[in-house]
């Protein structure tokens, strides 16, 4: 959908979002350079970014040394980002449709302010672009067709990415009423509520109020075949009944939304609903990215868990993938990837052989339930395992990068506690720092204690492998460096052993048993 963006508009982002990050000023030459853009229209385009700057209290600052973009501090790259979208006579177009279904071509005419050729045009962009969406624009009179639970994922990005979450986009769906059904959404105790985004949330369950409340049925979509038995049906609905009731909704509002809310629950959390009849292939399908996730863990020396939050949610994921052709449909963003995924970048530079196998893993597990891998969003499934396995960062990092100190203070305890605190300040979080604790240092007092690096507020001449580092008394910066530039080499060497220890362990598992 970034098709939507004009070409202007889309340069005059790529400028911003130069700016926004960059740590030094940028002179006029790298920026056009940069962003493939002719000298004379990025300074025209900086003119009109100093212009817009003016009503959020920005500055671009002009020195001998560059340009520099100056913001609020409570001005983030997604402030420009909703600018862009909502800007966009695309999307403008796309909202005014959801919020009126019987627009005419006269009508749209005068509210987007074009013409009937500049109406027609961006009509039949909007239904090349729709369809990859699985979606589909019709002109008499305008609306978006196709399956309702499209329909609502679709908006729920555009509303997502188009308006912070300060701003309520909808006038007749009580914002107090969403923000109360979020903040109680702890139905299930398998669900993990730490790990939903609940403005997302919020805005689904409007545009659900919103689309079933002008006689939109969410009831008719394929995913009402889930599997699930009726009486798993039912429960629900009991369940969502009592959360309602719980909260003193009204009667009316039970009876108009209760039955939606109980299908939404069963589309994305059936996986946890406990019945006697799910059928043999759900359990399979479950025990197949559990021994997925087991495998990772016995190659990459990770605690046992049973990831059940994280095997349902793939699963979840997967079925969808089987219900929907239209990968691009159940993509999680329209425009802009979401920040929260620069978490794949991260995993992907840190633990590439932990990144490559994931994603083998699981292709092969989609492809078990005969989904190709053009069927399937491989980024939108990596992000969920990525950022829904419990402590996969810091268990990774110790496994790849993991550095323990032994800190002996030449003088008493108390004073090596005084130093750890400083260290504990100082480096970071992930390494481990030990106090020595006992009268005297030597060859055979060490024995006990499993470090890699040994700092001392004294010198000391012991022969042992690990590296001995001097801590002064006065740490300033520069004391730290020869202690940093040890510890980066321990990194190094315990990433190395830790990839050759995986690397044995792979050939072991693809060698063939003996007969």
């Amino acid at each position: 959908m970034k098709d939507l963006i004009s070409a202007k508009d889309n340069r005059k982002y790529r400028i911003v979002e130069t700016l926004y990050f960059a740590k030094k000023a940028c002179t006029i030459q790298y920026l056009a350079k940069k962003n493939n853009i002719s000298i004379r229209s990025t300074k025209t385009y900086l003119d009109e970014i100093k212009s817009q700057l003016d009503d959020i209290g920005g500055v671009i600052d002009t020195s001998s040394k560059g340009v520099f973009m100056k913001l609020p501090f409570y001005i983030g790259i997604d402030f420009f980002q909703q600018q862009l979208i909502r800007n966009s006579l695309g999307f403008k177009m796309l909202e005014l449709l959801f919020f009126n279904q019987t627009l005419t071509s006269r009508e749209l005419e005068e509210q987007l302010f074009v013409s009937m050729s500049s109406l027609s045009r961006l009509t039949s962009q909007l239904k090349d672009l729709l369809v990859n969406h699985g979606l589909v624009l019709d002109s008499r009179p305008y609306q978006i067709k196709g399956d309702e639970f499209l329909i609502r994922k679709f908006y729920t990005k555009y509303f997502h990415e188009a308006y912070p979450q300060t701003e309520w986009p909808f006038k007749n769906v009580s914002e107090d009423t969403l923000n109360k059904l979020v903040q109680s959404f702890q139905l299930s105790d398998s669900m993990r509520i730490e790990a939903l985004n609940f403005n997302k949330i919020r805005l689904f369950l409007a545009i659900n109020m919103f689309r079933e409340e002008r006689g939109n049925s969410l009831l008719l979509t394929p995913l009402k075949n889930k599997g699930l038995s009726s009486d798993d049906f039912q429960n629900t609905e009991i369940k969502i009944e009592l959360w309602l009731k719980s909260l003193s909704m009204s009667e009316d509002f039970i009876l108009k939304y209760g039955k939606v809310f109980s299908y939404i629950y069963c589309y994305y959390y059936g996986s946890y609903i406990k019945s006697d009849k799910k059928n043999h292939l759900k359990y399979e399908n479950l025990d197949k990215i559990t021994n997925s996730l087991e495998y990772l863990s016995h190659v990459f020396d990770l605690p046992s868990d049973n990831h059940c939050h994280l095997v349902h949610k793939l699963d979840e994921l997967m079925t969808l993938y089987s219900y929907y052709n239209s990968k691009t449909g159940l993509n999680n963003y329209l425009v802009f990837r979401p920040r929260d995924y620069s978490l794949l970048d991260i995993f992907q530079n840190s633990y590439p052989l932990f990144y490559k196998l994931a994603e083998q893993e699981l292709i092969k597990v989609c492809k078990n339930r005969a989904l190709t891998t053009d069927q399937i969003n491989l980024e939108e499934l990596m992000f969920f395992l990525l950022s829904k396995w419990e402590q996969l960062s810091l268990h990774l990092y110790n496994n790849f990068s993991r550095c323990r100190i032994l800190l002996h203070s030449h003088i008493n305890y108390q004073h090596g506690n005084n130093v750890k605190a400083l260290l504990d300040s100082k480096l970071e979080d992930s390494l481990t720092i030990e106090l020595f604790h006992k009268p005297l240092i030597s060859e055979s007092t060490l024995k006990s204690y499993d470090f890699d690096i040994l700092v001392s507020t004294g010198t000391l001449f012991l022969d042992i492998e690990q590296p001995i580092v001097f801590m002064p008394i006065k740490a300033d910066n520069e004391s730290f460096k020869p202690l940093l530039s040890v510890v980066q080499k321990i990194k190094q060497k315990h990433k190395y052993m830790a990839n050759q220890k995986i690397s044995k362990r792979l050939n072991e598992i693809s060698k063939p048993i003996a007969e």
